[in-house]
């Protein structure tokens, strides 16, 4: 037997062959332990690739070929198995956060068919995965024995959370499969947010700096402040009541939902979603290349760029101040939503549907505004162009030199200057 700092590790050679059955596709079974017993427990597919799956299985048939255990991926037709089941599960939250889970130690490999838990998904690493199911295989087989409380003792990794509070300053923490909690003067600077990981941010609390991918998310809700936010790559970030955006960064694929009266401050969305809705206010936002902006139910912009790639869509009580459309950049007003003062730009583009209202907006030489049936425009001045079709209306406007106003059929212009 050797021992590594408390950890137990015996090596086995095993006479008799041991199966392991993998099961990556999903499963509801039950754990039944030597410390507890759960009837029920959901196991979510892991969504590997064949691929992926290959190369795990692979691995673990080298790593154990000296030990007479051999991993495959279909249930063996005779004998006596065990099996590891990979995917995630919420079955074992109230006793732990764990990695992995394993039914017995079992010294000597006397139970042939015990079963163990992966909890990770295809967001985790081949590597990830390889080093839990291989740790949750060591406890079956008996070789690995390394302590703890209650079922810590048969999992793979304890996975801690961490809380910044009391004026406490974290900096370069990297989350994947654990959480962050910043409150009470707290202060995390460069945190890192993969798959699986959050970080919530609350009752002054204060978040500089952070990265948001691959899965990972973000909350800010009351009193808590969010500073120089980079979210990626499917990353996700909530901002509620109270809580405070300041310098966020949309980038590909990422999601940002300003909600319920939360701010956000100085946004920048390239390729990615925001959602401003429920009283949030977003201020001094700039949208390009492919970044769209959803603004609804009360949510409102203030001082708002949208440039070549860009969309603003104002929709369903959605309001927005002082927007300013450049070239190639489309701003959408419907559905009971409205927008003052609106700048269109050479090139930009502006399109009002049934519902919706533009005021006061100056459209220059070569802007173009749209108005379809049901919508507004009012008190424009026009350098560039402004359509109106089928029961839209533009009324109020002064056409100056350049400037020109086309009324389909049925549209309607009033009081054209």
């Amino acid at each position: 037997m050797q021992n590594h700092g408390g950890l137990q590790y015996v090596p086995q050679i095993s006479a008799a062959e041991q199966v392991v059955y993998l099961d990556f596709d999903g499963e509801l079974t039950r754990y039944n332990g030597e410390i507890l017993t759960v009837d029920q427990v959901t196991v979510n597919n892991a969504k590997l690739t064949a691929e992926r799956i290959n190369k795990i299985v692979a691995t673990l048939n080298k790593q154990y070929a000296s030990q007479n255990v051999r991993f495959v991926t279909e249930k063996t037709a005779a004998g006596e198995y065990s099996t590891i089941f990979i995917g995630k599960t919420s079955a074992f939250d109230q006793y732990g956060n764990f990695a992995g889970l394993a039914e017995t130690i079992d010294k000597g490999n006397q139970i042939k068919d015990d079963n163990a838990f992966v909890n990770l998904d295809s967001t985790a690493s081949d590597a990830e995965i390889i080093s839990t199911i291989s740790h949750e295989t060591d406890h079956l087989l008996g070789t690995l024995n390394h302590g703890g409380n209650g079922l810590a003792s048969h999992a793979a990794v304890v996975i801690a959370d961490y809380h910044i509070s009391s004026g406490n300053v974290s900096t370069g923490i990297s989350l994947k499969h654990n959480d962050m909690y910043i409150y009470s003067a707290g202060v995390a600077s460069k945190t890192t947010v993969n798959a699986g990981g959050a970080v919530y941010v609350s009752n002054g609390g204060t978040a500089s700096n952070t990265v948001i991918s691959s899965g990972g998310k973000m909350a800010v809700s009351s009193g808590g402040k969010a500073d120089n936010t980079i979210v990626d790559n499917f990353g996700s970030m909530y901002v509620y009541r109270g809580g405070v955006a300041n310098g966020a960064t949309v980038y590909y694929m990422g999601q940002l939902y300003v909600d319920n009266g939360a701010k956000l401050n100085n946004g920048i969305i390239r390729f990615g979603k925001t959602y401003i809705s429920s009283g949030a206010t977003a201020s001094n936002t700039h949208v390009s290349s492919g970044g769209l902006v959803f603004v609804s139910s009360g949510g409102k912009m203030e001082t708002a760029t949208v440039s070549s790639g860009g969309w603003i869509h104002l929709y369903y009580g959605g309001h927005a101040n002082n927007a300013t459309v450049n070239g190639y950049g489309r701003f959408y007003v419907s559905n009971a939503a409205s927008a003052n003062n609106v700048t269109v730009n050479s090139n930009g583009l502006s399109f009002i549907y049934a519902g919706g209202k533009m005021v006061k907006s100056l459209i220059q030489k070569s802007g173009s505004v749209h108005v379809y049936g049901g919508g507004t425009a009012s008190s424009a001045t026009v350098l560039g162009g402004v359509t109106v079709y089928q029961n839209g209306k533009a009324e109020n406007t002064l056409v100056s030199s350049g400037g020109k106003v086309t009324v389909n059929g049925g549209g309607k212009a009033i009081n054209t200057t």
